[in-house]
């Protein structure tokens, strides 16, 4: 046995009190001499040991009653653990699970009202000088504070549902280094949630320090029907005025029953450009696709709208895109450079063409094109060289060429960014045979012709290429299967090396029907498109396509009244974006530059919640340390049960009780005690 306050102890040196007033009023008899007292001495004995046994008693009721007092304040209790609970203050961790799944109906309110229930009755389980704190979704910085007692229930009646998505293992680490400076106390970190599949995904034993007492509260063990809306993209990342867009939306069904007929809504800037019916299996997901028409340029938005009965936050899906005014291309000639590239990219309004010889060579508008072309340029400077460097880090695409002059200078370019090697000329009449049906460059551009023999440009010159340290992948092959065209990726950009000059001395792909449709296809296919939505709580950067922005310009991303100046960034020559947690509502966020709308960026809540699976107890405790505590929602009530735990079984109450009952066995004894004690003694 142990006490809460063994201070309290000292007072049973009370106890000395009643038996001192006990001895005192010990009654002295003074000798009477009578004739005859054989009568009278018969009465004297019997009332005499009435008294003695009457007084006894009474001192007895005291003496309990004075002991029990003295251990009810003391607080005595019986359990294993409860001396080490005891050592000292004990620090307590709570998460409470505030995402989406939690607003989900429980018996009594929502999960969320459920889980604070449980919370309350954590702390009041607890001393009066335990200190709590409250950890949600947020992972704010004012949630790292101990509170007492009525700060946490004051934090926790305020805690509402947020767009924020966690794990258990992101929630045990943040436990973890908030507990880490208390480990010479006594604590514990409690996870109340509804525990989803996709919460405790990647979770192991090895997550959870070993020094905290680690308790799970499962809050309920149904699954609900869901269906959400998963994603939405588009077929091509290129967006054209007037072009056609094909765009496709993933539905997926969460529940174990199929649905069908769920209409949902396709809408773009404000009007229903589509409409749909899905009729989805359980556990499984369908793909719609939808094609219109970009009639405007400039920032695009839209959304894809569910009608579902279910949870509303996956009901809905923002997207934005871009639609471009043109492309910019920039050509480096030689001196003796044909011109035929730029013949094609003039047949397309869409592109800015702008020639420079390769003597004179505008870096500063090397950046702002998405295409460089090195036409038979004679020579490769270093200035060259490095600007090339950059526009692949940037994701732009880099056309080489070699030049017909004697001497190969296209190898210093070659040699520089790992390319193969071109040797000396070979004169040899060759047919392109095949051509890679297979890279966006060539798919679908013969259309029901792959297997018949097409009519390929012939080739009566050209420069052999030699092994590359790059991967090559080759686009055009001649029947000796010697490529005469590759495509590279370096870092983010893409590079198409030509194995000849675009001279009609060395092939007649000049003129042949070919080169329009190839060229204006390296022109577009390799956009470096943004991505069309963001998801909240995500620390992803956005890139700030072909915006010309810095620190000090005056710039902001709103949506309705709420606007706030993002951070702003140059990150490897490309100026990023970041929001980090200033999103907190889904939908569409304009970005103004100097009051002048740039771009449109669409912000969605996490999809993880959607999938309405949960975790059950065997679940959680493979994953947890051995001596973790897990509660399923049925749990006996959780404030005794944590009483018993901290303080094992307590027992003041009885010897509060016990005192009670010996306080009024004393007055019974001292009213009614020489009665019953007599009838007693004369009882045969």
């Amino acid at each position: 046995m142990s006490f809460v306050y063994p201070g309290f102890l000292f007072a049973l040196s009370a106890l000395a009190i009643p038996i001192i007033i006990h001895l005192i009023q010990l009654r002295k008899y003074k000798k009477i001499y009578f004739s005859n007292i054989s009568f009278l001495q018969s009465l004297e004995k019997q009332q005499r040991n009435t008294n003695r046994l009457k007084h006894l008693l009474v001192l007895l009721a005291r003496l309990l009653t004075i002991l029990f007092l003295v251990l009810a304040f003391a607080q005595p209790f019986i359990g294993a653990d409860a001396t080490k609970q005891l050592a000292g203050k004990n620090y307590v961790s709570i998460y409470v699970d505030n995402s989406f799944s939690m607003d989900r109906q429980a018996k009594e309110g929502t999960l969320l009202n459920e889980a604070k229930r449980k919370a309350k009755e954590i702390v009041m389980a607890y001393k009066p000088n335990d200190e709590f704190q409250l950890l949600s979704n947020e992972f704010s910085g004012y949630q790292q504070r101990w509170l007492n007692r009525e700060q946490f229930l004051q934090n926790l009646a305020e805690l509402k549902i947020k767009p924020e998505v966690r794990s258990l293992k992101e929630v045990a680490n943040r436990q973890t280094s908030l507990l880490k400076d208390k480990q010479s106390q006594q604590s514990t970190a409690f996870v109340i949630s509804d525990f989803q599949q996709s919460f405790i995904e990647g979770s192991q034993q090895s997550d959870f320090d070993s020094s905290v007492q680690w308790q799970m509260m499962l809050l309920e063990s149904n699954r609900n029907y869901n269906m959400s809306i998963d994603s939405v993209w588009f077929y091509s990342p290129l967006h054209f005025p007037g072009s056609e867009e094909v765009l496709l939306v993933k539905l997926k069904n969460h529940s174990s029953d199929d649905v069908e007929n769920v209409p949902y809504d396709i809408v773009l800037n404000d009007d229903v450009i589509g409409v749909g019916n899905a009729n989805v299996q359980a556990e499984s997901f369908v793909i719609d696709t939808f094609k219109f028409k970009n009639r405007s340029t400039g920032p695009q938005a839209g959304y894809v709208k569910l009608k579902d009965q279910s949870l509303a936050f996956d009901n809905e899906f923002f997207f934005a895109y871009q639609v471009e005014k043109s492309r910019n291309i920039a050509i480096i000639n030689g001196s003796n450079a044909s011109t035929f590239v730029e013949e094609v990219y003039r047949t397309e309004p869409f592109f800015n063409i702008k020639t420079f010889n390769y003597l004179q060579v505008d870096f500063a508008y090397l950046n702002s094109c998405d295409v460089i072309v090195l036409n038979e340029v004679d020579e490769y400077s270093s200035g060259l060289l490095s600007e090339m460097e950059k526009a692949l880090q940037l994701k732009k695409v880099i056309v080489s060429i070699p030049s017909s002059k004697p001497g190969l200078k296209v190898n210093t370019f070659n040699q520089r960014f790992g390319l193969a090697i071109q040797s000396e000329m070979v004169k040899k009449s060759e047919r392109i045979e095949n051509i890679n049906f297979n890279s966006n460059l060539f798919k679908e551009l013969f259309i029901g012709k792959r297997n018949k023999r097409l009519d390929l440009p012939n080739m009566s010159a050209y420069y052999p290429f030699e092994k590359s340290s790059q991967i090559a992948e080759p686009m055009m092959m001649l029947s000796n299967s010697q490529s005469v065209l590759n495509r590279y990726t370096l870092n983010a950009g893409v590079i198409y090396q030509f194995a000849m000059p675009l001279q009609t001395s060395f092939s007649d792909l000049p003129k042949h029907s070919l080169i329009v449709p190839m060229f204006l296809r390296i022109g577009t296919i390799h956009h470096s498109a943004d991505d069309i939505a963001y998801t909240i709580g995500s620390s992803k950067a956005i890139p700030l396509s072909n915006i010309s922005i810095n620190e000090k310009t005056n710039k902001e991303l709103s949506k309705g009244d709420y606007s706030f100046i993002p951070e702003i960034r140059n990150v490897d020559g490309q100026t990023k974006m970041y929001v980090a947690d200033q999103i907190k509502e889904a939908g569409i966020y304009n970005f103004n530059v100097e009051k002048q709308l740039k771009a449109k960026y669409a912000f969605n809540t996490d999809r993880k919640e959607s999938d309405m699976r949960l975790a059950n107890e065997q679940q959680l405790e493979d994953i947890l340390p051995n001596d973790a505590k897990v509660w399923e929602p049925k749990s006996a009530s959780i404030s005794n049960v944590l009483k018993q735990e901290q303080m094992g079984q307590r027992l003041w109450k009885i010897c509060v009780i016990l005192a009670l009952f010996f306080i009024a066995l004393e007055i019974v004894l001292l009213k009614y005690g020489d009665k019953l004690l007599q009838q007693k003694t004369n009882t045969p």
